[in-house]
């Protein structure tokens, strides 16, 4: 079975913009600045490649010992691990979504997602 993955190079690189260098990409490449970083543990050399295999990785199959994962309304998949704070959503296709680190409790902010 193969590893879920983004939609494309280009959004797994938004997606490592954002929630590792804290850089949102805008239309026409345009940079600006965004929140500040949630996974500065990606930066450095091949940062892009280790956080695309982690995002693969974590929503792959049941995830890490200790996650919690639910699906969505729209069958997709959110899951987040308390240890790591990690949280991602996959849609019903198997395409990751999001991965990054919330703000706060990640749990809370995982639990937030079904309000």
């Amino acid at each position: 079975m193969a590893l879920p993955d983004f939609d494309s190079g280009f959004s797994a690189t938004k997606h490592y913009a954002k929630h590792v260098l804290g850089v949102k990409v805008r239309k026409r490449g345009k940079l600006t600045a965004g929140d500040v970083a949630d996974m500065p543990e990606f930066r450095g050399p091949g940062g892009l490649k280790r956080y695309r295999n982690s995002a693969r990785d974590f929503m792959a199959g049941n995830g890490p010992e200790g996650s919690i994962s639910l699906p969505s309304s729209s069958g997709g998949m959110f899951r987040v691990d308390p240890q790591s704070g990690y949280f991602g959503y996959m849609n019903s296709s198997g395409t990751i979504s999001t991965f990054f680190r919330p703000k706060g409790d990640p749990v809370d902010y995982f639990w937030s997602q079904f309000k």
